[in-house]
């Protein structure tokens, strides 16, 4: 998990959004896993983790600001000001200091301003993948609906269907990964990303571990894309970018 992208590159005030993306895409490299369930059941789990992750960066600031003192939570309730300020808190009734805090009255106690929350940012921006047509690549755009968007010949206008030429598409190639063929795959890879890895190539057409690795490798074989990162420790961290565009791929790739 050291090696994972999102907990590398971590920043103070993204810490929390990096935890839980670096948590998803855990599972999404699972064998035939995240990739199988609807939009709506990747949701419930990343509302699970989000807030696992939210008490965990919570109680590790607490911890590291208290450091080896006593620390009581609790929750800003009021705050008076006449001759002194007065402020009342809402400590939780199970917190394991509650006796500490009742001997602590009349003395002088620490407060600290703030908690978790500045470190938690982004965290509602992590969403589910989408929902997936099997043959619907583009995610449910219709931006691959129009004319030439899959490579080959443009429909001619009307006034010249007489004298047009038309080209006959070759036979598609019988091998296909989750219903697709690799020349389709190819398309909707080059129409969506210019950088991608494994997993979401597991995750956009539905492809088990190994159908996803053998796609890469033809990939590669057929110059569509190039090596742009490479991970030491395992290759289904390694990212590729897309050198080719929709219109020079072929859709009988092989």
């Amino acid at each position: 998990m050291s090696n994972n992208p999102h907990f590398m590159n971590m920043t103070a005030d993204t810490l929390g959004k990096s935890l839980l993306q670096g948590l998803i895409q855990e599972i999404r490299i699972m064998p035939d896993c995240w990739q199988k369930l609807p939009e709506a059941k990747q949701q419930d789990i990343i509302d699970r983790l989000e807030r696992q992750v939210r008490n965990a960066a919570t109680i590790a600031v607490h911890t590291i600001a208290g450091g080896d003192r006593d620390t009581v939570y609790g929750k800003l309730e009021s705050m008076t000001a006449k001759d002194k300020m007065k402020a009342v808190f809402v400590v939780n009734p199970s917190n394991p200091h509650k006796e500490d805090l009742l001997f602590a009255v009349n003395k002088d106690c620490l407060l600290i301003i703030g908690g978790a929350n500045e470190f938690t940012e982004g965290m509602d921006q992590v969403k589910p993948d989408p929902d997936q047509n099997p043959l619907d690549l583009n995610g449910g755009d219709h931006d691959m609906e129009d004319a030439g968007a899959w490579g080959g010949m443009q429909p001619a206008d009307d006034s010249d269907v007489g004298d047009a030429e038309f080209q006959e598409l070759p036979q598609l190639t019988v091998e296909r990964f989750a219903g697709h063929t690799l020349g389709e795959i190819a398309i909707g890879v080059a129409t969506k990303k210019d950088v991608f890895d494994a997993a979401w190539l597991q995750s956009r057409f539905a492809l088990t571990t190994e159908e996803a690795e053998r796609v890469v490798l033809q990939l590669l074989d057929q110059g569509v894309i190039v090596l742009e990162q490479e991970n030491e420790e395992s290759r289904e961290l390694n990212t590729y970018r897309v050198v080719k565009k929709p219109g020079d791929i072929a859709l009988d790739l092989e």
